[in-house]
């Protein structure tokens, strides 16, 4: 009782510990959650070139773009072709949206799925390996609603997910991300 009642009436003591709190606060440790360290210790990497053979126009440009960023994010940017210890490419084969219907009693609910699929082939320069050959990877992202149809914009902007997904796993692959 007597340290309760000695902290609330030393007021220097309350300005101690707002202060150490802020100084604690600041004192510029953080935790990047973004940091990439990629494969078996490569110091650069370049993309070769992504080739779209979906119908869905402009998104090989789309995923350069989102790639690009997402890999300066954490700190690496990318190479020339030339002298890269990794190289990628990326075909982008399908893309679009499926959609279906469940009847749980009186209610109609619809699952939209929102997808980019194609494959990557990386390749390490320094000694020549095929690290992945064709693989496949897809980002995808699925609505429930109760609605028939989408509109213009939730179309885009599920589409624009399922590209996010994609970067996002993409760099997963191109690195050791913790």
């Amino acid at each position: 009782m007597l340290t309760i009642r000695l902290i609330l009436v030393n007021p220097r003591f309350c300005l101690f510990l707002a202060l150490l709190a802020l100084v604690s606060a600041s004192c510029g440790f953080q935790l990047n959650r973004n940091r990439v360290t990629l494969l078996d210790g490569a110091q650069s990497i370049a993309l070769e070139g992504i080739e779209n053979h979906s119908y869905a126009p402009r998104l090989d440009v789309d995923l350069a773009q989102s790639l690009t960023e997402a890999l300066s994010r954490a700190g690496i940017p990318l190479s020339p072709v030339a002298g890269a210890d990794l190289t990628f490419r990326f075909v982008i084969d399908d893309s679009g949206i499926s959609r279906n219907q469940q009847i749980l009693g009186t209610i109609v609910r619809y699952d939209y799925r929102s997808f980019i699929r194609g494959r990557i082939w990386l390749t390490d320069q320094r000694n020549k390996r095929q690290v992945f050959v064709g693989e496949v990877v897809e980002g995808f992202y699925l609505r429930e609603t109760t609605l028939g149809v989408l509109s213009e914009t939730e179309t885009r902007d599920d589409l624009n997910i399922a590209l996010g997904e994609l970067t996002r796993k993409l760099t997963d692959k191109l690195s050791l991300s913790f």
